[in-house]
């Protein structure tokens, strides 16, 4: 059986790879409560009032996927209810200039989405290491992550 982490991120990341991205960044976050999807978000370069206030925070000149996952969550539940919610972000990238593959990217999130999933006490945030290759667009290979999770959760 197939774990929630694995599912979340193997839907994650094809996201991150069909996101056209800013500049190199190619980054997909989803919000879940349960077994169950409640948004997806994606870095773009157009950005979002609610972005804003947390983009001071870390200087961010775009949208980064957390905060539009959240943004798109708080679409669909209210903030009690989000806070039943963990997110999990993917970064991909490819290895190097020579080859059309991909590898997972760190993408534990900056002080900017950190201080809004905070704000909302997502329970637990879950994101990709650096360098696991993906074998294929839909299957991850001995993936890492990370996460941390809310101490009054």
């Amino acid at each position: 059986m197939e774990s929630r982490p694995s599912k979340f991120f193997d839907i994650c990341v094809n996201h991150a790879i069909a996101n056209p991205g800013v500049g190199r960044a190619k980054i997909a976050a989803i919000v879940a409560i349960g077994n169950k999807i409640v948004s997806i978000g994606q870095n773009s370069r157009r950005t979002h009032p609610f972005a804003k206030r947390y983009q001071k925070i870390c200087g961010a000149e775009c949208l980064h996927a957390e905060i539009d996952a959240i943004v798109r969550a708080l679409r669909v539940v209210d903030a009690k209810e989000l806070s039943k919610a963990s997110i999990y972000v993917a970064r991909v990238k490819h290895p190097n200039s020579h080859d059309s593959g991909w590898v997972t990217g760190l993408a534990k999130p900056c002080a900017g989405c950190l201080s809004a999933i905070d704000k909302y006490k997502l329970k637990t945030v879950l994101w990709t290491n650096d360098g696991f290759k993906l074998t294929n667009k839909d299957q991850l290979n001995g993936y890492g992550y990370s996460f941390s999770i809310r101490q009054d959760a």
